[in-house]
């Protein structure tokens, strides 16, 4: 198992209503910040 501070990239998720905002950190501490709009997934439904 390995440590907390031994990483490769580390990926943080804000999942909101409206958008979702994504935070990716690189063993060089520089990150990389985007935004994700939510859309309501549509609704399949099957006629019987």
């Amino acid at each position: 198992m390995s440590r907390v501070d031994e990483f490769s990239v580390l990926i943080g998720l804000d999942w909101a209503a409206a958008k979702h905002d994504v935070c990716i950190q690189s063993e060089d501490g520089s990150r990389e910040l985007a935004g994700v709009r939510h859309k309501k997934a549509p609704v399949y439904t099957e006629a019987l």
